[in-house]
């Protein structure tokens, strides 16, 4: 028996030292979700967080901002349905090589919807991107592929 507790305590010991060592953080949440209830209505709701990113070296300056995606699915007692969006993107930067340069993305949105009156519907609006640069000399029209 005193060797188990030896041994117990040796490697819990190891664990803890171990464990310190560590190099793991919390990590931020990508998200938060809600879910409504009221009478016969029932909705689940999905909202990711926004994203800003920055990057500085010796070559350009650039920032990143998106907005929060989001979905919802939805049933009441006369349709079901959900409503889905992608995020929008605004992003730029800066460099002495190739001088400035924009992007703007819209988000897109997807729905669908079922009732027994109307019957099966379903609306897309893809999403748009929008360029901005001197390296292309001007404003590039959405829907042109940059080479």
């Amino acid at each position: 028996m005193r060797k188990f507790i030896i041994a117990a305590v040796l490697a819990l010991g190891g664990l803890g030292v171990i464990g310190s060592f560590s190099e793991a953080k919390a990590q931020y949440p990508w998200g938060y979700a809600n879910v409504y209830r009221f009478g016969g209505a029932y909705a689940q709701q999905y909202n990711w967080l926004p994203v800003y990113r920055y990057n500085i070296n010796p070559y350009w300056y650039s920032q990143m901002y998106a907005s929060p995606a989001y979905s919802r699915f939805y049933r009441t007692p006369y349709n079901v349905g959900a409503i889905m969006t992608t995020r929008a993107m605004t992003s730029y930067y800066f460099s002495p090589y190739f001088g400035y340069g924009m992007y703007y993305t819209t988000p897109g949105y997807t729905t669908w919807n079922y009732s027994p009156i109307n019957g099966y519907r379903t609306f897309t609006l893809p999403p748009q991107r929008f360029v901005n640069t001197s390296f292309y000399s001007g404003y590039v029209p959405p829907g042109y592929i940059l080479p």
